[in-house]
């Protein structure tokens, strides 16, 4: 039931002949990795290296065995921390980069990684982007720019396009199809999430992940219509995930998840300890999953604390699929202590059509505030069109700055006078600090748009007059 790595196919078909040796000790270590267990992970890395050593110029062991060091960073439930395994997958992939200097595929795993484990959202980005250009025709570098998108970005559109474009190059990959349900999830349909999570559960049944993500679908259905059964099938689902998995810390979370939808506190306060004891024995539990417990059951603050947790051990690829995910973001939007952490991350502003773009906008504004100092009125100007050859769009320019003033206005800032100011786009020639100026305001709030494919996309930014200094928001 191992799915292989496009790269650890076309290695296996590489021309040169591979030693059976080698070639055995690696399907050994695809075969415990398989099977997921603490005791099954430590067998297949036993078995890469065991491969590695046997034939040095074989790839496939590489990749594999830097999956089995990042893998159980998603689902927890091994010994030692995310970090840990995230720095021995990035050894891996530096060795296999000098055995293999000419190879894109390890440059793009790197970035991959760089994203799930340094946060360094402008390396995984470049990274992708070149992968583009040099490998255009390659699936899993569109599927990558789907996770990126998805993840750090938000932007779903575009990051559904990735997706389908990797499909149509691989329709038989059953990651990518996982990769398409989590779009729709993230976008709000859970009930095509579902359907998706269902049709990649049934072609790998024994695969207790895939079964988690068909259970936050049921949740979240389940949470929006209280009246129907799916939170009954969501519970079902999750026992089944439990035993499945040998009580999986992640599987666990899922099952107090669902257990505090249904305002069943006893139940959690159960699973809670045992994941409490699973820790104090040594494993790895992920702190997102624990942090999606206690939001469900409205413990903000403790969802909070356990994501900081998360977030300064980084813990990787669950910690940053679910930080942004739709359901989670509608139970923290609210808590100051969300965005912050959202902010200290860098991540890059939300796309205008984000359901959580206007309180995203208002957490950076009201940050810009803080490091400015004292604002007592601020002024908004039209924002200005990227696009200098297109001179028809005057009233886009000023339907932005309306709307930033509604939505400024309507925030409530105490003592904060906010007014309307002109365009510098014309004949005038007036810098940003002179209309502030003329207009006697302590700040200025400006940007500039473009219109892609019939998509919007606003860049915004901050000005204090007082200092001079702009600062992007």
């Amino acid at each position: 039931d191992v799915e292989l790595l496009p790269e650890e196919q076309a290695s296996l078909e590489q021309s040169e002949p591979v030693g059976l040796e080698a070639y055995t000790s690696y399907q050994q270590g695809l075969f415990y990795l398989d099977q997921y267990t603490p005791d099954s992970v430590a067998k297949a890395i036993a078995s890469f290296e065991k491969a590695i050593s046997q034939e040095s110029d074989f790839l496939p062991p590489y990749i594999s065995l830097a999956k089995a060091h990042w893998l159980p960073t998603i689902w927890g439930g091994h010994t030692g921390s995310a970090k840990e395994g995230l720095d021995l997958a990035k050894g891996v992939l530096a060795e296999a980069k000098s055995r293999f200097p000419n190879e894109p595929s390890i440059v793009r795993i790197q970035g991959y990684l760089s994203m799930i484990a340094d946060f360094d959202w402008p390396r995984a980005k470049e990274t992708i982007d070149q992968a583009l250009i040099s490998s255009s025709d390659d699936s899993e570098v569109y599927y990558q720019q789907c996770l990126y998108l998805l993840f750090v970005e938000g932007r779903y559109a575009d990051a559904l396009r990735s997706i389908e474009k990797a499909l149509q190059i691989n329709p038989e990959s059953v990651a990518y199809l996982d990769a398409l349900a989590k779009v729709y999830t993230f976008m709000g349909d859970e009930q095509k999430g579902l359907e998706l999570n269902r049709e990649s559960h049934d072609l790998h049944p024994n695969e207790w992940g895939r079964r988690l993500n068909v259970v936050l679908n049921l949740k979240n259905l389940g949470v929006k219509d209280p009246s129907s059964d799916w939170l009954d099938q969501a519970l079902v689902e999750a026992k089944k995930g439990v035993e499945d998995s040998r009580r999986n810390p992640s599987l666990l979370a899922v099952l107090a998840e669902v257990h505090a939808a249904r305002n069943e506190s006893r139940e959690v306060d159960s699973i809670l300890t045992e994941l409490t004891q699973q820790k104090a024995g040594g494993q790895f539990v992920p702190a997102v999953w624990v942090a999606r417990v206690e939001a469900q059951r409205g413990k903000l603050d403790l969802a909070i604390q356990h994501l900081e947790r998360g977030f300064g051990q980084r813990e990787g690829n669950s910690f940053l699929s679910n930080l942004r995910k739709t359901d989670l973001m509608t139970l923290l939007s609210d808590h100051a202590g969300y965005w912050n952490l959202i902010q200290k991350m860098n991540y890059p502003a939300l796309p205008i059509d984000h359901p959580f773009f206007a309180m995203e906008q208002s957490m950076r504004f009201r940050n810009g505030l803080d490091k400015a100092g004292k604002i007592r009125s601020i002024a908004v100007l039209p924002f200005l069109n990227a696009d200098r050859e297109e001179h028809s769009s005057q009233w886009v320019s000023e339907a932005i700055r309306d709307e930033v003033l509604r939505r400024l206005r309507r925030a409530s800032f105490d003592g904060l006078n906010v007014v309307g100011g002109r365009s510098l786009d014309g004949e005038n020639g007036r810098t940003i600090l002179e209309e502030a100026r003329s207009l006697g305001v302590d700040a200025m709030v400006h940007g500039r748009f473009t219109v892609e494919d019939e998509t919007l996309k606003v860049w915004t930014s901050f000005t204090d007059v007082g200092t001079g200094v702009e600062t992007p928001l």
